[in-house]
């Protein structure tokens, strides 16, 4: 055993820590509860950020998806409004501008005019804009078939073929209207004919040109 030990020294370092573990205990106390705030306040500060970068972040706008749809461009019938003219004994029809005059002349052709004309007063066929005829002879058609001037030109409308003459571009070339023919066709021997006076009615000639049918 030794010696330098002195026995009753023990009780007096149990004292000492029984002094002093109150203030141990409430100093631990203390440090574990300002942790706690402190954790607290960290953890309260750090949702209230989150919250607040979730207010402040916009939200994405889906934009919607735009599909283009063809547009159709309607197409207007300028010839819905027209007269019909319809000649039963050469067994053809077509119309005409409502606003136009038929008249038929003695040699059984028909003239077309933006005015109203007399056709026993007119002698000559360039005092009107478009003239039609028919032609049956077999000694008149071989001479127009000549005289008709040699074109590669052709309009075809609703089935019905028509050759168009070169000599479209040469009316009213410095000179006095003059009636040209510009169209024909032929069906069954007989060769129909569209004359024209003035570039000013080449587009209602086509116009014409589109409705004209056989009735048989």
């Amino acid at each position: 055993m030794d010696n330098n030990v002195v026995p009753n020294q023990v009780p007096d370092l149990l004292l000492e820590v029984k002094k002093f573990n109150p203030i141990f205990i409430g100093l631990l106390v203390l440090l574990v509860i300002c942790a706690s705030i402190a954790t607290g306040y960290y953890l309260g500060k750090k949702q209230a950020n989150v919250q607040l970068i979730n207010q402040l972040t916009p939200t994405p706008v889906v934009s919607p998806t735009l599909t283009q749809i063809p547009t159709q461009t309607l197409k207007i019938d300028e010839t819905a409004t027209w007269k019909t003219y319809t000649n039963s004994a050469n067994t053809y029809t077509f119309e005409y501008p409502d606003t136009w005059y038929v008249g038929a002349f003695r040699d059984g052709s028909i003239g077309l005019h933006n005015t109203q004309f007399d056709p026993k007063t007119i002698y000559e066929p360039d005092q009107i804009a478009i003239t039609m005829d028919v032609v049956s002879d077999r000694a008149l058609l071989e001479s127009y078939a000549k005289n008709f001037k040699q074109t590669s030109l052709k309009q075809t409308f609703d089935g019905i073929e028509f050759k168009i003459s070169d000599l479209r571009n040469e009316i009213n070339l410095d000179r006095p209207p003059i009636q040209i023919v510009l169209a024909q066709t032929e069906k069954r021997g007989v060769l129909y004919r569209f004359g024209l006076s003035t570039k000013d009615y080449v587009a209602t000639l086509d116009q014409i040109l589109s409705t004209f049918k056989f009735t048989n």
